[in-house]
C-alpha cells in the first residue's frame, strides 16, 4: 500500500506539473546552523533534530544527510550514519567534504576497498590524495611515502605532511631523503619551540653520520616528532589536509559553500521572495542618529550571551545590545578604556581564550589593544602588546598569515603597511616572513585565491605598492604578475559560485576581476563607482549569488548578481538619503537575525 500511495502522488504531480513548496530560507538557515553548533559541542540528540529539520525543508540538499551522516558517525550508529551518506553521495556524487566523511565511516568499519572506490570519484585535491596516503600507510609499504609526496606537491609549505613524509623515508632507510625534508621543515615558519629543537639537531647529526647511527636518528626524530605533534603550527598544518578531523567525526560539513549554494538556488522559487527594499530603522531601533559624526564600527557578541553587540564610536565609543533588531545602550556596564576615541575598531579574539577582545585605532593616531576579561571589562594592553605605535595606519586586519592557530594583524593606510605576527603570549612582533608586502597602501583583503591552503593579500595603493601578493608559507609573500592595480576600495568573493575567490576594485580604472581558480585574474566588467571609501560583497536577497555595495563621499550604490556575471544598478533599493549623503564606515550585519544579510551605514 505504501509503495502505491506513493506513486499515485507522482502521476499526479506529473499530470497538473504541481511546483515544489517554496522553501522557507530563514528556518533552513537557523535549523542549519544550530544543527552544526549542537554537533560541535556534542550534542548529538540535539543535532540529530535539527538536520531532520533541515533535511524536511530542503529534501534536494545533499548536506543536510551529509551532516546528519556525520552526527550518526559520531554517535557510533554506522549503518545510519552509511544510510544518510549514501543519498548525499547521490545528489552529489563529486563533493569531496561528503566523500571524505564517507571514507571515515568505511575506514572505521574496515573496508578499505570501499574507501578508496569514494575517492575515486572525486578531484583529487590536497585532502584527498592524503586520504589515500592514509590508507596506503595501513599497507606499509613505500606508496604511502609516494602519495605523500603528492601531497606536498599541492601544498608544498605544509609541516606536518612533511614531517611525516621524513618520518616514512627513515623507515624505508632512506637517510639522505629523510635529512633533506627534515631541514627544508626546519626552514618553515614559524620555528618549532625551543624545547624541542635538540632532539632535531640529534636527529639530523645521527642521519649524516651514516647508516651506523640510524638507531639513534630514529630515536631522536621519534621524540621530535611526539612533541611536535601537539604544537599549534602542527595541528594547523593537520588540519589543512586531514579531511576528518576529531577522534570520530570532525569538522562539520561548511554551512555556505558553493555547492550548498547552488543547491539551494535549485529548490527556491525566485518569485517568493517578493519585492526588495531598504528602510532606515535608526529611529525605531533606539540607535541615536549621529549622521556624519560616526568615525567607526564593529560588530561581535563579547559577552557571550548568544547575541552580537554593536559598538559604534563618533568618535567617543558607545557598546549597544542587539535583540531583534532593536538596541540598548550598555556602556555603562562595559566601560572602555579608549579615551583618544576611535576612528576604527574591530572585534576579535587575539588569544584564543574564547572571548572577543577590541582592537581600535583612535583619533590620536595611536593603536589600542584592549583585552576581554570574559565579558565583564576590558583592560588595555597595548604597551605589553607593542601595539602602540601604528604609523598613520587607518584600517586593521587581522589574519592567521602563517597558519599557525592565532590571528596575525595588518596596517594598512598612512606611510605603514605593517604586518605584526602574533606570538601567543600577549606580544607582537613584526613579521619577518611578511616582509614581501611592500609599505603603503589604502585598503587591503585577504583570501586563498590560488586553493593551495595559504592566505593571500591584495593591496591597492597610489604608490605602487597595490597588487596581489601571494602566500608560498616559506618565502612568504611575493607579488605576482598580475596587472590588477588600483587605489580604491577592494572586496574579495566568490561573485560567480565556481569555488574560486574573485576581487572588485572601487574607484578609477576598478571593477570586477574573475579568477581562473589558479590565481589568475581577467577583467570580467566595469561598474559605475564614483569615489569610493568602502566596498563589500553580500548576499542581500537571499538569492545565493553575492550582490556588491560600494560606499563614498558622494553615496552608496547597489548592484545586484543575476547570476550570469552581470551586475545591475539596485541603488534605488536603498533610502534617498544613503543614494546621496556622505557614507562613513560601512558594517554589514544581519541586525534583525532574520537570515538576511542587511547593511548599517553611520
Amino acid at each position: 500500500m505504501k509503495t502505491f500511495g506513493s506513486l499515485a502522488v507522482l502521476l499526479l504531480c506529473g499530470a497538473v506539473a504541481c511546483r515544489e513548496k517554496p522553501i522557507d530560507q530563514g528556518a533552513l538557515i537557523t535549523a542549519r546552523t544550530v544543527g552544526l553548533e549542537h554537533l560541535q559541542r556534542g550534542r548529538l540528540a540535539e543535532a540529530e533534530q535539527e538536520f531532520r529539520n533541515v533535511i524536511a525543508l530542503a529534501p534536494r540538499d545533499p548536506l543536510g544527510y551529509a551532516n546528519l551522516g556525520l552526527t550518526y558517525l559520531r554517535a557510533g550508529r554506522y549503518a545510519e550514519a552509511e544510510s544518510e551518506l549514501e543519498r548525499a553521495r547521490r545528489l552529489d556524487p563529486k563533493n569531496p567534504d561528503i566523500a571524505l566523511i564517507a571514507v571515515e565511516l568505511y575506514s572505521l568499519t574496515g573496508r578499505p576497498a570501499e574507501a578508496r572506490r569514494v575517492l575515486a570519484g572525486v578531484q583529487p585535491d590536497a585532502r584527498v590524495l592524503y586520504a589515500l596516503a592514509e590508507l596506503d600507510r595501513q599497507n606499509g609499504d613505500s606508496a604511502y611515502a609516494d602519495r605523500l609526496r603528492q601531497v606536498l606537491a599541492r601544498i608544498p609549505a605544509n609541516l606536518a605532511v612533511r614531517l611525516k613524509l621524513a618520518d616514512a623515508l627513515l623507515k624505508f632507510g632512506q637517510a639522505d631523503s629523510t635529512i633533506r625534508y627534515l631541514e627544508e621543515a626546519r626552514r618553515l615558519r614559524p620555528q618549532p619551540p625551543r624545547e624541542i629543537r635538540p632532539y632535531l639537531e640529534m636527529a639530523l647529526q645521527a642521519l649524516r653520520a651514516g647508516r651506523g647511527r640510524l638507531t639513534d636518528a630514529r630515536t631522536a626524530l621519534d621524540r621530535f616528532l611526539r612533541l611536535m605533534e601537539v604544537t599549534a603550527p602542527y595541528q594547523a598544518a593537520l588540519a589543512e589536509v586531514d579531511g576528518i578531523e576529531g577522534p570520530l567525526a570532525g569538522r562539520p560539513v561548511l554551512t555556505f559553500s558553493p555547492q550548498s549554494l547552488i543547491t539551494m538556488r535549485g529548490i527556491t522559487s525566485a518569485s517568493a521572495s517578493g519585492p526588495m527594499h531598504f528602510t532606515d530603522v535608526t529611529g525605531e531601533s533606539g540607535l541615536p542618529d549621529l549622521g556624519a559624526a560616526v568615525t567607526a564600527l564593529a560588530w561581535g557578541d563579547y559577552d557571550g550571551d548568544g547575541e552580537n553587540n554593536l559598538l559604534v564610536a563618533a568618535p567617543e565609543p558607545r557598546l549597544y545590545a542587539v535583540h531583534g533588531g532593536f538596541v540598548a545602550d550598555v556602556s555603562a556596564k562595559t566601560p572602555l578604556p579608549l579615551p583618544a576615541g576611535a576612528v576604527v575598531a574591530s572585534f576579535v579574539d587575539y588569544d584564543n581564550d574564547g572571548w572577543l577582545d577590541l582592537f581600535a585605532i583612535g583619533t590620536d593616531g595611536r593603536g589600542y589593544l584592549l583585552h576581554n576579561r570574559e565579558g565583564k571589562r576590558f583592560d588595555d594592553v597595548t604597551d605589553a602588546a607593542r601595539l602602540r605605535d601604528v604609523d598613520g595606519a587607518r584600517r586593521p586586519i587581522f589574519v592567521d598569515l602563517d597558519h599557525d592557530g592565532d590571528l596575525d594583524l595588518l596596517l594598512v593606510g598612512g606611510g605603514s603597511l605593517a604586518t605584526y605576527r602574533n606570538n601567543l603570549d600577549g606580544t607582537f612582533t613584526l613579521f619577518p616572513n611578511a616582509d614581501g608586502i611592500v609599505q603603503g597602501g589604502t585598503d587591503a583583503a585577504f583570501a586563498d585565491v590560488d586553493d593551495d591552503g595559504r592566505t593571500d593579500v591584495f593591496v591597492t595603493g597610489a604608490t605602487g605598492s597595490d597588487g596581489l601578493f601571494h602566500n608560498d608559507g616559506v618565502r612568504g609573500f611575493t607579488r605576482t604578475a598580475d596587472t590588477i592595480r588600483g587605489t580604491g576600495p577592494v572586496a574579495m568573493g566568490d561573485y560567480d559560485n565556481d569555488g574560486a575567490i574573485d576581487i572588485f576594485l572601487a574607484g578609477t580604472g576598478g571593477g570586477l576581476w574573475h579568477n581562473s581558480g589558479t590565481g589568475r585574474f581577467t577583467h570580467a566588467a566595469r561598474l559605475p563607482t564614483a569615489e569610493a571609501g568602502n566596498a563589500a560583497f553580500l548576499d542581500y536577497d537571499n538569492d545565493g549569488w553575492l550582490d556588491l555595495i560600494v560606499t563614498g563621499p558622494l553615496g552608496a550604490s547597489l548592484f545586484h548578481n543575476d547570476g550570469t556575471g552581470r551586475f545591475a544598478d539596485r541603488s534605488q533599493l536603498l533610502p534617498p538619503a544613503l543614494q546621496h549623503d556622505s557614507i562613513g564606515p560601512l558594517l554589514v550585519a544581519d541586525i534583525a537575525d532574520r537570515g538576511g544579510a542587511r547593511e548599517r551605514q553611520e
